[in-house]
Protein backbone atom coordinates (compact mmCIF):
# COMPACT_ATOMS: atom_id res chain seq x y z
CA UNK A 1 0.00 0.00 0.00
CA UNK A 2 2.84 2.45 0.74
CA UNK A 3 4.19 1.70 -2.69
CA UNK A 4 0.75 2.69 -4.08
CA UNK A 5 1.01 5.85 -2.51
CA UNK A 6 3.93 7.12 -3.52
CA UNK A 7 3.25 5.78 -6.91
CA UNK A 8 0.15 8.16 -6.68
CA UNK A 9 2.49 11.06 -5.62
CA UNK A 10 5.20 10.36 -7.73
CA UNK A 11 1.74 10.76 -10.76
CA UNK A 12 0.52 13.51 -9.04
CA UNK A 13 3.38 15.39 -9.27
CA UNK A 14 4.58 14.22 -13.11
CA UNK A 15 0.67 15.79 -14.08
CA UNK A 16 1.52 18.97 -12.03
CA UNK A 17 4.87 19.85 -13.57
CA UNK A 18 3.29 18.89 -16.81
CA UNK A 19 0.67 21.43 -16.43
CA UNK A 20 2.75 23.90 -15.43
CA UNK A 21 4.92 23.13 -18.56
CA UNK A 22 1.38 23.45 -20.83
CA UNK A 23 0.35 26.84 -18.63
CA UNK A 24 4.11 27.83 -19.73
CA UNK A 25 4.26 26.83 -23.46
CA UNK A 26 0.92 28.89 -23.70
CA UNK A 27 2.53 32.05 -21.55
CA UNK A 28 4.84 31.62 -24.10
CA UNK A 29 2.40 31.52 -27.39
CA UNK A 30 0.72 34.26 -25.87
CA UNK A 31 4.09 36.47 -25.53
CA UNK A 32 4.62 35.60 -29.66
CA UNK A 33 1.87 36.40 -30.71
CA UNK A 34 1.40 39.71 -28.88
CA UNK A 35 4.76 40.33 -30.54
CA UNK A 36 3.79 39.64 -33.72
CA UNK A 37 0.52 41.82 -33.46
CA UNK A 38 3.02 44.88 -32.67
CA UNK A 39 4.73 44.11 -35.91
CA UNK A 40 1.71 44.26 -37.85
CA UNK A 41 0.24 47.56 -36.22
CA UNK A 42 4.08 49.06 -37.50
CA UNK A 43 3.04 47.56 -40.94
CA UNK A 44 -0.13 49.20 -41.25
CA UNK A 45 1.29 52.28 -39.80
CA UNK A 46 4.01 52.19 -42.43
CA UNK A 47 1.57 50.39 -45.44
CA UNK A 48 3.33 47.49 -45.76
CA UNK A 49 0.54 45.71 -47.08
CA UNK A 50 2.19 42.77 -48.92
CA UNK A 51 4.33 42.10 -45.60
CA UNK A 52 0.86 42.14 -43.31
CA UNK A 53 -0.68 39.51 -45.57
CA UNK A 54 2.32 37.46 -45.36
CA UNK A 55 1.01 37.40 -41.55
CA UNK A 56 -2.42 36.74 -42.66
CA UNK A 57 -2.48 33.46 -40.24
CA UNK A 58 -1.54 35.53 -37.18
CA UNK A 59 -4.50 38.15 -38.30
CA UNK A 60 -6.58 35.61 -38.67
CA UNK A 61 -6.23 34.09 -35.13
CA UNK A 62 -6.74 37.42 -33.50
CA UNK A 63 -9.96 37.77 -35.58
CA UNK A 64 -11.51 35.07 -33.20
CA UNK A 65 -11.24 38.21 -30.23
CA UNK A 66 -11.38 41.14 -32.09
CA UNK A 67 -12.97 41.87 -35.50
CA UNK A 68 -10.55 44.58 -36.71
CA UNK A 69 -7.69 41.79 -37.93
CA UNK A 70 -10.19 41.15 -40.29
CA UNK A 71 -10.29 44.92 -41.66
CA UNK A 72 -6.79 45.01 -41.50
CA UNK A 73 -6.84 42.05 -44.06
CA UNK A 74 -9.26 43.60 -45.87
CA UNK A 75 -7.39 46.84 -46.65
CA UNK A 76 -4.12 45.33 -47.04
CA UNK A 77 -5.54 42.91 -49.97
CA UNK A 78 -7.49 45.97 -51.34
CA UNK A 79 -4.40 48.19 -51.17
CA UNK A 80 -2.49 45.46 -53.59
CA UNK A 81 -5.24 45.10 -56.06
CA UNK A 82 -6.98 41.67 -55.06
CA UNK A 83 -10.01 43.54 -54.53
CA UNK A 84 -11.89 40.46 -54.05
CA UNK A 85 -10.12 39.10 -51.33
CA UNK A 86 -10.28 42.31 -49.51
CA UNK A 87 -14.52 42.19 -49.82
CA UNK A 88 -14.29 38.96 -49.04
CA UNK A 89 -13.18 39.68 -45.49
CA UNK A 90 -15.29 42.78 -45.40
CA UNK A 91 -18.07 40.74 -45.91
CA UNK A 92 -17.09 38.24 -42.99
CA UNK A 93 -17.25 41.00 -40.76
CA UNK A 94 -20.35 42.50 -41.63
CA UNK A 95 -21.77 38.72 -41.39
CA UNK A 96 -20.89 38.98 -37.88
CA UNK A 97 -21.56 42.72 -37.08
CA UNK A 98 -23.99 44.31 -39.65
CA UNK A 99 -23.04 47.61 -37.45
CA UNK A 100 -19.68 48.18 -38.65
CA UNK A 101 -19.63 50.32 -41.10
CA UNK A 102 -16.12 50.60 -41.82
CA UNK A 103 -16.45 47.22 -43.51
CA UNK A 104 -19.15 49.11 -45.40
CA UNK A 105 -17.04 51.92 -46.10
CA UNK A 106 -14.19 49.30 -47.23
CA UNK A 107 -17.05 48.11 -49.43
CA UNK A 108 -17.54 51.44 -51.17
CA UNK A 109 -14.02 52.61 -51.40
CA UNK A 110 -13.01 49.14 -53.34
CA UNK A 111 -16.35 49.41 -55.35
CA UNK A 112 -15.02 53.22 -56.27
CA UNK A 113 -11.87 52.24 -56.91
CA UNK A 114 -13.56 49.60 -59.12
CA UNK A 115 -15.69 52.56 -61.10
CA UNK A 116 -18.45 50.85 -59.65
CA UNK A 117 -20.02 53.88 -58.68
CA UNK A 118 -23.61 52.77 -58.10
CA UNK A 119 -22.42 50.00 -56.05
CA UNK A 120 -20.05 52.39 -53.94
CA UNK A 121 -23.28 54.92 -53.65
CA UNK A 122 -25.07 52.06 -51.86
CA UNK A 123 -22.25 50.98 -49.60
CA UNK A 124 -21.71 54.86 -48.76
CA UNK A 125 -25.36 55.32 -48.03
CA UNK A 126 -24.90 52.63 -45.54
CA UNK A 127 -22.62 53.84 -43.75
CA UNK A 128 -24.14 57.09 -43.60
CA UNK A 129 -27.39 55.18 -42.20
CA UNK A 130 -25.41 53.52 -39.76
CA UNK A 131 -22.80 56.60 -38.80
CA UNK A 132 -24.55 59.64 -39.84
CA UNK A 133 -22.13 61.63 -39.27
CA UNK A 134 -19.10 59.91 -40.73
CA UNK A 135 -17.31 62.43 -43.12
CA UNK A 136 -15.68 60.60 -45.31
CA UNK A 137 -18.80 58.89 -47.04
CA UNK A 138 -20.18 61.76 -47.34
CA UNK A 139 -17.13 63.60 -49.35
CA UNK A 140 -16.65 60.41 -51.46
CA UNK A 141 -20.84 60.35 -52.06
CA UNK A 142 -20.55 63.81 -53.15
CA UNK A 143 -17.84 63.30 -55.34
CA UNK A 144 -19.52 59.90 -57.14
CA UNK A 145 -22.68 62.34 -57.70
CA UNK A 146 -20.28 65.12 -59.47
CA UNK A 147 -19.31 62.51 -61.51
CA UNK A 148 -23.02 61.54 -62.54
CA UNK A 149 -22.98 65.03 -62.65
CA UNK A 150 -26.33 65.38 -59.87
CA UNK A 151 -25.28 68.77 -59.17
CA UNK A 152 -27.96 69.06 -56.46
CA UNK A 153 -27.33 66.08 -55.12
CA UNK A 154 -23.24 66.28 -54.72
CA UNK A 155 -24.31 70.13 -52.44
CA UNK A 156 -26.49 68.42 -49.80
CA UNK A 157 -23.54 65.94 -49.39
CA UNK A 158 -20.94 68.35 -48.98
CA UNK A 159 -23.21 70.58 -46.36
Amino acid sequence: MIVFKSNLVFILVLLLLSFQGVKSATAQINMLHESQMVQIEKLYASQQWSEIIKLEPVLLKQAEKDINALLILSESYAQIGNITKGNSYAEMIIAKDPSNYFAFMMLGNNSYASKKFDQAEKYYLKVLEIRPTYARANLNLASIYEMQKKKEKAISQYL
